[in-house]
């Protein structure tokens, strides 16, 4: 599959520094959104399994104590999510011809805390499992917002001999995957799953055999 995309990634990030102060950690999801009456929430994701790993499959990072309580940090493998309401494009269904899908939609991530967005997304963890896991990881603590403007020069060829299917523009978060352990004593009283996103949000082609759901990065 031939790609073809004129407009910088760059250029992207330039502009996201511009229509958002998200950068400080006194910035909040409601204040950028009383600022931006054109923000989508994160209110879900495509390609989220809610499946906790095993041992074997996560490292250590750390352990934090709070109290009578002491948390274990682990990683386990990075992931990205498709991002409900964040299309660039509606879907278009590819058969047996080459096509070209176009960016037609224009869209405003919002900035969010890396506590919203883990439950936006699907995790367990409470604010606090997250601020002891941003201690011991030294994860961002928001999300920025990205401006993605509408602009023919985003583009992509989907050449005959590819798959047929529903193919669509959509934006992406990039996110590690955490398991949290909580201890009392030698005691295991809870277990959390917790994505931390990282970077930037980002556009890309979406793939599915099905016009509704299952899509992932083609």
């Amino acid at each position: 599959m031939k790609k073809i995309i004129k407009k910088s990634f760059l250029s992207i990030m330039v502009m996201s520094l511009l229509v958002t102060s998200v950068l400080s950690v006194n910035v909040s999801a409601a204040d950028a959104a009383e600022t931006n009456l054109n923000i989508v929430p994160v209110v879900g994701v495509y390609n989220y399994s809610q499946v906790s790993p095993a041992s074997s499959d996560t490292y250590y990072l750390g352990t934090s104590t709070r109290g009578s309580y002491s948390y274990e940090v682990n990683r386990y493998y990075g992931d990205w999510y498709a991002i409900f309401n964040m299309d660039l494009s509606l879907p278009y269904y590819k058969g047996t011809t080459a096509m070209t899908v176009e960016q037609t939609i224009g869209r405003t991530y919002s900035a969010q805390s890396a506590y919203e967005f883990s439950t936006s997304v699907g995790g367990t963890a409470s604010a606090e499992i997250i601020e002891i896991t941003g201690s011991v990881t030294n994860s961002v603590s928001f999300t920025t917002g990205v401006s993605f403007e509408v602009s023919s020069s985003v583009s992509y060829d989907i050449e005959r001999a590819d798959s047929s299917g529903y193919y669509k523009i959509g934006v992406c978060h990039d996110i590690y995957r955490h398991r949290v352990d909580k201890y009392y004593g030698t005691t295991k009283m809870a277990e959390y799953d917790m994505p931390t996103p990282r970077g930037i949000a980002y556009y890309a082609l979406l793939y599915s055999t099905e016009s509704g759901s299952g899509y992932r990065k083609y």
